[in-house]
């Protein structure tokens, strides 16, 4: 994915403040209010962020390959081979969702061990857990042709936590961890904002999968496809079931009152793209916000990133209902 590069004085502005930055927080002094309980609810919302991105992800992987394919039966029936930069875009596209995917799985595993790190003595993995994250943001940079944005002092001796004691010292730890994941969510977050990344992820994958729509309805009206299942699903709500496929009829009327279900169906899905991205922003957004108030020792109020995960959950059953995940 071809992104204009930072210059080399930015970049290293850059991560002069993202480092000055940090050691500001990282050094506070006196008594800390921090909440441990607060610190764990982020964590254990942080993972549900996390697993519920990787969900749709895997969906979407799936989805790229079938848009894929109906891509290239489509120029089968045109006797045409699919177009080289057609194949160019796939191949960024595809990279960006499977780096995407590494960062949010490690993401879940540095949650995971934040949260324990506000009950008892998880230091060593959560100062891996912590590295490891960097390290992936840092592979999605280099997905999208990028320069490292974590960089060596960062991931490396500001993320050692070290061993956690009880009260005021264990706060404090928890406090950096904060800030060290903090750290990791904007440089990710700046990288997954950028337009063309939106682009390409969303309007690439939308012309694919309109493409994909008109391959499922010229298979429909050739009669190839079983209505059965999507009658059967539309008889639900009075314990009905399709005939047997030998005997079901679907013809005239009956036909293109289904074929309406099957294009409304398809449009829906299309549609959701956008949102699937927006929401997925949002949520490394509000994570970010909700680490600046704990480092801050304000109240910390998960209510809107529990109703954007909630959001991303309903995409996540629209895709790929729970009785096939």
């Amino acid at each position: 994915m071809k992104l204009i590069s930072f210059s080399s004085i930015k970049r290293n502005a850059s991560v002069r403040a993202l480092s000055a930055a940090l050691l500001t927080t990282l050094f506070l002094t006196g008594c800390s209010s921090l909440n441990l309980e607060s610190a764990k609810s982020l964590g254990e919302e942080g993972q549900r962020a996390s697993t519920v991105n990787v969900e749709n992800i895997f969906y979407s992987d799936d989805e790229f390959m079938g848009a894929m394919d109906a891509e290239a039966f489509i120029h089968g029936l045109q006797q045409k081979d699919i177009p080289p930069e057609l194949l160019d875009l796939y191949e960024k596209v595809d990279g960006e969702l499977s780096s995407r995917r590494i960062v949010f799985l490690q993401l879940n595993t540095v949650y995971e061990k934040f949260s324990a790190l506000s009950s008892l003595d998880a230091a060593a993995d959560t100062e891996k857990a912590i590295s490891d994250l960097g390290k992936a943001v840092n592979g999605y940079a280099a997905s999208l042709q990028k320069q490292p944005v974590i960089s060596d002092s960062v991931n490396g001796a500001l993320s050692r936590v070290g061993g956690l004691i009880a009260g005021e010292v264990q706060k404090k730890n928890v406090k950096k961890s904060s800030a060290l994941i903090r750290v990791r969510l904007e440089a990710f977050h700046k990288l997954f904002a950028d337009p063309l990344v939106k682009e390409q992820s969303v309007g690439f994958r939308a012309i694919l999968m309109q493409d994909q729509a008109s391959a499922v309805q010229t298979l429909w009206k050739k009669g190839v496809f079983d209505a059965s299942p999507l009658i059967d699903q539309m008889g639900t709500v009075a314990d009905l079931k399709a005939k047997n496929s030998n005997q079901l009829n679907v013809s005239g009327e009956l036909q293109d009152g289904l074929e309406k279900v099957v294009q409304f169906r398809l449009e829906k899905r299309i549609s959701l793209l956008g949102d699937q991205y927006e929401y997925a922003l949002a949520s490394i957004s509000e994570l970010i916000k909700k680490h600046k108030e704990l480092e801050r020792d304000k109240e910390v109020n998960l209510g809107r990133l529990r109703q954007i995960v909630a959001e991303m959950e309903h995409i996540s059953n629209v895709f790929t209902p729970k009785d096939k995940k």
